[in-house]
This record gives structure tokens, sequence and C-alpha cells, in this order.
């Protein structure tokens, strides 16, 4: 029994090593646009995130320069690495980022809870990524953005209000997108000429409602208001589909929404709710496989 135990401690930072979810840094300095020469964590590897509630990291590893901390660390920056959800608790490790770059990370959504810790942020982007959406209220916390790139994704909604706070900005790059295929640089003058532009091409409340509707059955989940969780569901489900009838090109984006959201709550162990979930999510995928061969 001593024996068994002994191999459990030996075990037991092992394990936790391995279930943790850490990011390799190489750390250098580089010139970053509307900022300058900034002290940056370049990620070495992709970060096996699944789903957002995956997504904190434990750890920033590497080698920091003579004299440098995490508190010096005014970057981070990911070249072709995934990066499917947007990291978690960044700031904790690098509390004084500036810039933040995904470039093709295959990054799905970004949300204002992501952006939320990062008040210093002033440049930010993500190119050629997966992003469909900019939501409303989006950079609330980050006034002092002056360099913002969307370059290359497949955004097809951009709330009006996205841009509305970020009265320094500069730089805004929309190219290759699905709405829109603009871009102004160096200037504010000409980010307030484009503003305009973005909300007459990219306006779309279908995609909204069916956002909001899916927060505010993750929040009653959150708070444990279980009771008519499957009725609930069952009338989201049918504004899934629904709304999937009137925007077919959303159907594939509301439907790989929802999935993350179930993966979610396995991930959370409610297993009294998994068998209806699962049967609901079943009918879903069901409707949604129909509707994408046209038998609806």
């Amino acid at each position: 029994m001593k024996f068994f135990w002994f191999i459990i401690c030996l075990l037991f930072p092992l394990i936790d090593r391995l279930s943790s979810l850490n990011i390799e840094c190489d750390y250098a300095s580089a010139y970053f646009e509307a900022v300058g020469d900034l002290y940056y964590c370049d990620s070495k590897y992709d970060l096996d995130i699944f789903s957002r509630q995956s997504a904190t990291i434990d750890e920033a590893v590497g080698k920091h320069g003579y004299g440098k901390t995490g508190k010096d660390v005014g970057a981070i920056y990911f070249l072709n690495k995934t990066v499917k959800y947007f990291p978690q608790a960044v700031d904790k490790l690098f509390p004084n980022l500036k810039a933040i770059a995904i470039w093709g990370g295959g990054t799905k959504e970004i949300h204002q809870s992501d952006l939320k810790p990062f008040l210093k942020l002033v440049h930010f982007i993500l190119h050629e990524c997966e992003i469909e959406v900019l939501e409303d209220g989006l950079f609330q916390f980050n006034p002092k953005l002056k360099y913002i790139s969307f370059h290359g994704n497949k955004i097809f909604h951009i709330h009006p209000n996205v841009f509305d706070n970020l009265k320094n900005l500069s730089w805004l790059y929309l190219g290759s997108n699905k709405c829109i295929n603009n871009a102004s640089e160096n200037s504010t003058k000409s980010v307030n000429s484009l503003i305009p532009v973005v909300k007459n091409k990219c306006k779309s409340s279908e995609f909204i409602h069916f956002d909001e509707d899916l927060k505010k059955l993750e929040a009653g989940i959150e708070k444990g208001e279980l009771k008519n969780f499957k009725a609930e569901f069952a009338e989201f489900k049918t504004k899934f589909v629904s709304s999937a009838f009137k925007d077919s090109y959303t159907l594939g984006s509301r439907f790989d929404k929802l999935n993350d959201y179930l993966t979610g709550l396995n991930e959370k162990i409610y297993w009294t709710l998994l068998d209806k979930v699962e049967a609901l999510d079943n009918k879903i995928e069901q409707i949604t496989r129909g509707m994408k061969a046209g038998e609806f």
C-alpha cells in the first residue's frame, strides 16, 4: 500500500503538468506599428485549445532576456500557429501587453470578454483566421487601440458600434472578408471615412439575435437554472433552425458555435443533462445535414 501511494506521489506532478496548457515563448524585441519597439513572446508551438472553456493558459515557458520578466513583455505573437480560441488568462502572465497578433491561427471567434483585461492594447491583429462576426462593444475596454487588422477572415457582420470608442484608430484592415474588402491606414481621418462603409456593407441582425440567445442560454446554465433546461434548449433549437432557413450562409457557423457550447457543457461535467443535450444535439445535426443536402 505504501508503494502504491509512493507511485501516485511520483506520477501526480507529471499528470498535472500534462493536463495544463502552457505557451512556450521565444523572447525577442521587434517593431510593432503604432507602438514602436516591444519586447515580445513569439509562440513556438500550436495551442491545444478545443473550446473556450479549455483556453486558460497556465504558464509561459521560455528563457527571458537578461533582466527581463513577464512584466516586461509588451506583445504576444502567433505566426502560423493553431489558436482556435482566444487564449485566456494571458494578462496574468503578461500584464503590460500593448500588442497582440495572431496570423493564420484559425481563430474562430473573438469576444469583448477576451479583450477586457488588455486596457493598454494599441495594436491588435487577427490575420487570415476564421472570424465571422465582430460583436457589439467588442473593443469597449480597449480605448487606446490605434491599429486593428482582420484581413483575410470570413466576416459577414460587424456591429455598427464596434469602433465608436476608438478615437485614435489610424489603421483598420478589413480586406478579403465576406462583407467587405476595404482598408485605411496611417490616418484617423481615413478610418473615419471607412466606418460608414463598414456599417453599410456589414449589417446582419439575424446572427446577432442568435448570438444573444446562445449567451442567455449559457448564462442560465452557469447560474444553475436547470429546471427548464430541456424546454429552453428545445426553443433555442427551433430558433436555430428557423433562422438558418432565412440565411443559409450562416448555418455552418451557427452549428459550430452550438457544438462548441455543448462540448463546453460536457467538459464542465453536467452529466445529468448529458443525455438530453446529446439527444437534442443529434436532432439539430440531422436537420442541419438535411438542409445542407437540400432535403428541406
